[in-house]
C-alpha cells in the first residue's frame, strides 16, 4: 500500500477540487479500483448508486466542518480522507470475488497478502484514500505522504475491522494510524477535536474550503 497503487490518479491535476464534483469522483474511484483490482487478481462489481451515497453523505461531513481547515489545512486534509473512507466502508459500493490465498490469480505483493485475502474490500478503500491523499499533499504542499509499518501488520487489520463493526468512525482513527497522523479514539468524526488541530502549525496558509458537489 503507497506509491505503488498510486499512478492512476497522478495524471489527475487539481485533484482535491476535481474530487468534489460528483461525476468525477465516482469515474475516478471506480478507474483506480478496476485498475488495482486487476493488477491484484481480484474480481469485483462497482454499485454506482452505493458508491454516490458515500459520495453524498462525505460531502454533508464535508461541508459541516470545513472550517478546520482555516486551523491546520494539511491535517484536514487527512480527515477528510479519514471521513471518505468510513463512508466508503458503511456503504460498501465494491463486492470482491471470495479468493483464496494459494489461487493462482490472485497476485499482490508477498508482504500484503494476507491483508488483502482476509479484507479485500477494506485494503481496496483504504489504498483510494491513501493513494488520493498522497497526490493531493504532493500537488499542494510537494511533501510526501509518511507511511507507518502499521499498514502492513495483518494485526491492524483484524483489529481495524473489528473496531468499525462496532464504531464505524474508529475507521478514521486507523486511517490516521496508517498515514502516520496522530488519532483521536475519543471522537474522531470531530476534526476539531484532532490533537494536531490543537496545536495548530504555524505559517502553514489558512485557506477556504470548496464544498462537494453533485455538478
Amino acid at each position: 500500500m503507497g506509491p505503488e497503487y498510486s499512478q492512476e490518479l497522478m495524471e489527475a491535476g487539481d485533484l482535491a477540487h476535481r474530487l468534489r464534483r460528483l461525476h468525477f469522483f465516482t469515474d475516478h474511484f471506480r478507474n483506480y479500483i478496476e485498475a488495482l483490482a486487476a493488477r491484484l487478481g481480484l474480481a469485483i462489481t462497482i454499485d454506482r448508486i452505493r458508491l454516490t451515497d458515500a459520495f453524498l453523505a462525505w460531502g454533508e461531513d464535508f461541508t459541516r466542518q470545513r472550517n478546520a481547515a482555516a486551523i491546520d489545512r494539511q491535517d484536514y486534509m487527512v480527515f477528510t480522507a479519514g471521513t471518505l473512507l468510513t463512508h466508503l466502508i458503511k456503504v460498501e459500493p465494491v463486492t470482491v470475488r471470495p479468493v483464496a490465498p494459494d489461487d493462482p490469480s490472485f497476485a499482490p505483493p508477498g508482504d500484503m497478502r494476507d491483508i488483502i485475502a482476509f479484507w479485500p474490500e477494506g485494503f481496496l478503500y483504504t489504498s483510494y484514500c491513501i493513494s488520493v491523499l498522497q497526490v493531493v499533499l504532493e500537488q499542494e504542499t510537494r511533501q510526501a505522504l509518511p507511511m507507518s509499518e502499521i499498514a502492513r501488520d495483518l494485526r491492524s487489520w483484524w483489529s481495524f475491522r473489528e473496531n468499525v463493526r462496532e464504531d464505524r468512525w474508529s475507521a478514521i482513527g486507523f486511517f490516521d494510524l496508517f498515514v502516520g497522523a496522530e488519532p483521536n479514539w475519543l471522537s474522531p468524526s470531530t476534526a476539531a477535536d484532532r490533537p494536531a488541530m490543537r496545536k495548530p502549525r504555524l505559517g502553514y496558509p489558512a485557506a477556504a474550503v470548496q464544498a462537494p458537489t453533485e455538478d
